[in-house]
């Protein structure tokens, strides 16, 4: 009988003459990798390396649907309040879709151009709009900023589609009400984030003293669930006003958010007046709208 924890293993059939320079001992399997065929829709093996270069993978429009940015090659946002859609692109993703072993340089064919095409739902004939975007300056940049107020002028955001020709092999689409600050979004790489005592600026979570009790609503959407990294709880640590004074712990339940968007939560210690409250995750927004937040 087989072990329940017993590795599922996936076999495939090729043409491809790598396996041939790897059965003969002319190639190393360490120098070899398993890459996603977007046009053909099967599994490949090519040749790591460390020099990207961006080409067509296939001839047909694809239409980028809403998935988890954190998984895509590029990610794509749009935020309603702003008409601004913002491109970003992910490193350490395109690493492991690509097949590298790191990006030393990047280079791109002359027919490789990141162009989206904005069309009715689901309909790629009724075109509104283009957006041209040069994959050189984006790996540059990192993410760009694009205005979209003449797309908004033809449909709402929820009745538009995105196509493009691939030259990624990941990429996902999220609509937002408004953009939300992040650690992420800013490129940020330090282990513990802060939670901003202000009601100015929009956030994933927002928590309230209440009582001996802290309360905690959740702005985040049904498909928003990445953002909390597939975790059971969040974990909060509060300071009185510097790191050095440290007052407590609490953490919420992640799974409750999903049935009621509100949190009340009992702590076993008295709520700085000015607290200094530290979480770790970095696609995760906090604000406290306590006694002092401006």
């Amino acid at each position: 009988m087989a072990d329940s924890h017993d590795a599922v293993i996936k076999v495939i059939s090729t043409e491809n003459e790598l396996c041939s320079e790897v059965l003969g001992g002319k190639l190393s399997l360490k120098n070899c990798g398993m890459i996603w065929d977007i046009e053909n829709e099967e599994w490949s093996i090519e040749k790591r390396t460390s020099n990207l270069v961006l080409r067509n993978l296939s001839s047909q429009l694809f239409q980028i649907r809403g998935t988890d940015p954190i998984k895509s090659d590029i990610s794509l946002n749009i935020y309603k309040d702003t008409n601004i859609l913002e491109v970003k692109v992910n490193l350490s993703n395109i690493k492991q879709t690509m097949n590298l072993m790191d990006i030393e340089t990047v280079s791109r064919t002359e027919d490789a151009v990141l162009n989206l095409y904005f069309t009715r739902l689901n309909d790629p004939d009724y075109l509104i709009a283009i957006a041209e975007i040069d994959p050189m300056l984006l790996f540059k940049k990192r993410s760009v900023l694009i205005h979209l107020d003449e797309v908004a002028r033809y449909a709402d955001w929820n009745n538009i589609s995105i196509f493009t020709r691939p030259i990624f092999r990941k990429y996902s689409l999220e609509i937002s009400d408004t953009r939300v600050t992040t650690a992420y979004t800013l490129g940020k790489s330090n282990i513990f984030q802060t939670v901003e005592k202000t009601n100015k600026s929009p956030a994933h979570l927002y928590m309230l003293p209440y009582g001996k009790s802290i309360k905690i609503v959740s702005e985040v959407l049904e498909d928003q669930d990445y953002i909390f990294e597939s975790k059971k709880t969040l974990q909060f640590l509060v300071f009185n006003s510097n790191i050095d004074e440290l007052v407590g712990g609490f953490a919420v339940n992640i799974d409750e958010f999903k049935i009621n968007n509100t949190l009340t939560v009992d702590i076993p210690f008295r709520m700085p007046r000015d607290p200094l409250i530290l979480y770790k995750n970095k696609y995760l927004s906090v604000n406290y709208l306590g006694d002092n937040n401006g």
